[in-house]
């Protein structure tokens, strides 16, 4: 991996970690709608090591972005603003 040194390299990594976080939320779900008999100790535990991280890293990156102003947010994630 190369070194991070852009607005763009932290914008990359920030969705990567959505991804992987929707993935995590698809599979507690899965768990939420097993018919395992100790379900609900497995999600408590699973929380309790905070497994179930509720974060949107796109939103969370951008007031710490080098150029906050060139970049916008909202239920999309995170893009470029269009130069004008």
């Amino acid at each position: 991996m190369e070194k991070i040194k852009t607005d763009g390299d932290i914008v990359r990594i920030a969705r990567q970690m959505q991804i992987l976080l929707d993935g995590i939320k698809d599979l507690i779900e899965e768990i939420e709608t097993s018919e395992h008999p100790n379900k609900e100790a497995i999600l408590a535990r699973l929380n309790d090591n905070y497994i179930p991280v509720i974060a949107w890293p796109e939103h969370v990156v951008h007031s710490q972005l080098e150029y906050p102003e060139c970049w916008e947010t909202g239920d999309f994630g995170i893009c470029a603003r269009e130069k004008k």
